[in-house]
């Protein structure tokens, strides 16, 4: 055991110096890919990784944000000449965040770990590109590369979740009945045999919950991610940008097919989350072609969504359990509101709640309003770019601002914080941003 921690950590600390090294090149292809598929890959690499090696190895290795993070910073203090002042002014704001609901969760006798895995999930996805384009780490990454990495990741994504599915199938796992003794009896050999992070979260977390796993005797497919709610979260931003795409390309066929693709990957994840990124996106492209869209109307149309879902579940009571449910997690929210906030580290905060709304408000409190600008900020540069310059960029701007809508909405009812699909979005709105800010500068 001892030698193999060695070989994995000597391996992994190589793989890592080469990934930094490769942020001083001037060609940035290397480390965008790699980025990219780090924020992809994350849980599979590192919840397999550690049937393999000690607790703390698999600690040491999985670190790679803070220690490009770190990196990052370092470069960013030795940097000279001219910095953005819209992106520094989202830097200085994520300090401020950062240094706020670390404080309140020290004042308030968190727990230190709690605290800083908070914190990796509520502002380390966005720090983490910000720090990238003001260290110009998007340099020299063309569109037309970035559409292709797109495609074989959308490609690769959904094979794996295919496979997933017929394994189920294969092992009669569409022959389960829920709750029944069959099912608890034939489950654990079912989903070890398809599900890769199964052994690892072990029988206690995933046949109380078996909702999350199975709808209609059919396993909802998780492709590499840990749920099938990130699952389908993320191919509705693959999607977002498909559509932005369509409306911009020539070669509308193949385009086509990369949706069609996408939307069989939602119906093997069995979400109706990641249907919804096509619908908001579907209106905000409608209201794009009729004029300018506005930033209100990103805004409003998923608010009126909200609105519109509230009504449905309290007067009509319509979806199921889980879906009502919320309700009463809302009303918590009014009960036990602090307005202080209860800091990054209060387990109010942390996947307690089916809400980033409700879990970033008890986080920060009336600051949370700051949380939700720093989001605000990046959609209006995103638009205003994309209202003033139109160019090979667009269908990026268009699926960006889809899929922000889509996340608004989606944020009343799921915890999505520092997801893979969020974590991706805010790379690719900062690589879009850094593009578009080259173009100014020419």
């Amino acid at each position: 055991m001892v030698k193999l921690d060695l070989l994995f950590l000597l391996v992994g600390l190589f793989f890592y110096i080469i990934f930094l090294y490769s942020f001083t090149k001037e060609n940035k292809t290397f480390f965008f890919v790699t980025c990219c598929s780090l924020i992809i890959l994350h849980d599979f690499i590192f919840i397999n990784l550690s049937y393999y090696t000690s607790e703390l190895v698999t600690f040491i290795l999985k670190a790679w944000q803070e220690y490009l993070t770190l990196f990052l910073v370092f470069l960013l203090l030795k940097r000279k000449g001219k910095i953005n002042k819209d992106i520094f002014f989202i830097l200085l704001m994520l300090i401020g965040l950062s240094s706020y609901g670390i404080i309140l969760s020290v004042i308030n006798g968190m727990p230190f770990k709690e605290t800083i895995l908070s914190w990796r999930m509520y502002l380390l996805p966005i720090l983490l590109p910000c720090l990238v384009y003001l260290n110009d780490g998007f340099r020299n990454v063309n569109i037309s590369f970035f559409y292709k990495f797109l495609k074989t990741t959308l490609l690769i994504l959904v094979l794996f979740a295919l496979c997933q599915n017929l394994l189920f199938k294969f092992f009669n796992g569409d022959q389960l009945t829920f709750l029944s003794k069959d099912f608890r009896s034939e489950a654990g050999t079912i989903l070890k045999k398809t599900l890769w992070f199964y052994e690892y979260f072990g029988d206690d977390h995933i046949l109380p919950r078996w909702f999350n796993v199975i709808r209609n005797s059919n396993i909802r497919a998780t492709s590499f991610f840990v749920s099938p709610i990130i699952f389908a979260q993320f191919l509705g931003v693959i999607g977002s940008i498909l559509m932005g795409k369509y409306l911009y390309s020539k070669r509308k066929i193949n385009v086509l097919i990369m949706l069609a693709i996408t939307f069989f990957g939602i119906y093997l994840a069995q979400v109706r989350a990641g249907f919804i990124f096509f619908i908001i996106t579907f209106f905000i492209i409608y209201f794009n072609r009729k004029t300018k869209i506005k930033n209100y109307v990103i805004i409003g149309l998923p608010l009126f969504l909200v609105g519109i879902t509230f009504i449905g579940l309290i007067l009509f009571k319509f979806g199921d359990a889980s879906s009502v449910g919320r309700l009463k997690q809302y009303s918590e929210l009014f009960k036990d509101f602090n307005f202080i906030g209860l800091g990054l580290g209060s387990y109010r905060a942390i996947i307690n709640y089916d809400s980033m709304i409700i879990s970033a408000m008890f986080a920060f409190g009336l600051f949370s309003i700051f949380y939700f600008k720093l989001h605000l900020n990046i959609l209006k540069s995103v638009n205003r770019f994309h209202q003033t310059i139109l160019n090979e960029h667009s269908f990026l701007a268009i699926g960006l601002l889809g899929a922000f809508s889509a996340f608004v909405y989606i944020s009343f009812f799921h915890y999505n914080i520092g997801s893979a699909p969020i974590r991706f979005f805010y790379f690719i709105a900062f690589y879009y941003l850094y593009k578009n800010y080259e173009i100014r500068k020419q």
